[in-house]
């Protein structure tokens, strides 16, 4: 009799420790969730009333071109050349102007679209920073490092303007999540791809690319 209350018991206290387990599970998504929400509503109070630079206008303008004519060409930025009103330049990369261009085909003003990008790259970069590191550091270290990203200056300066600084960021750190994370080749080739996606982005991310496992083949082999 009291081997039987002490089974049925025991069996209480296993559910018990499940149901409180899976709770305590739940609490990085949570935290995640509500980082989130923080930096929505700074971006809602805190964005300036233009939030456009000399680097965002040319942005846009290659986007507008782009999705109207299928032309990169922009208006020159200096005095010189004097004789035409739009030129070809390769001082910037394609890919923020292609993403621009290809979700503005949605209806989308392209002014829009470019700060629609750097709020909602900063919005998930706490979730993509959790998903990268939680294996690596474990949840809570994880999740000090994507809440440290939230206060982070460059990053509450950068995610209300019109630039590639949080795109970039947010395919670097799913290039370096499948670099840390994937055990299989596809992976890998993957994250090599995100990286090339992210130097189409910035010029400073070559960086990246040269780093990405792709780029050094027998490194996984290693």
């Amino acid at each position: 009799m009291a081997s039987g209350e002490f089974l049925k018991k025991g069996k209480e206290n296993f559910r018990t420790f499940n149901n409180l387990n899976g709770c305590l599970s739940g609490i990085p998504w949570f935290i995640l969730t509500a980082m989130s929400l923080l930096m929505a509503v700074h971006l809602h109070y805190r964005s300036p009333d233009f939030p456009y630079s000399p680097d965002s206008a040319f942005y846009i303008e290659q986007a507008r071109n782009l999705a109207s004519s299928g032309s990169t060409s922009t208006t020159p930025y200096g005095l010189s050349p004097s004789d035409t009103d739009q030129v070809e330049t390769g001082l910037f990369p394609i890919g923020f102007a292609i993403a621009i261009a290809a979700i503005s085909t949605a209806g989308i003003d392209v002014k829009d679209v470019a700060i629609g990008i750097s709020h909602w790259s900063a919005i998930l970069l706490p979730w993509l920073l959790y998903l990268c590191f939680r294996n690596a550091l474990g949840a809570r270290n994880a999740l000090i490092v994507a809440g440290l990203s939230v206060i982070s200056p460059s990053v509450l300066l950068n995610s209300s303007s019109g630039l590639t600084d949080m795109l970039a960021l947010v395919f670097a750190v799913a290039a370096i999540s499948l670099t840390l994370n994937s055990k299989s080749t596809i992976g890998l080739i993957g994250g090599g791809l995100l990286a090339g996606m992210t130097y189409a982005l910035r010029n400073a991310h070559l960086a990246l690319l040269v780093k990405s496992p792709p780029a050094k083949p027998g490194a996984y082999y290693c």
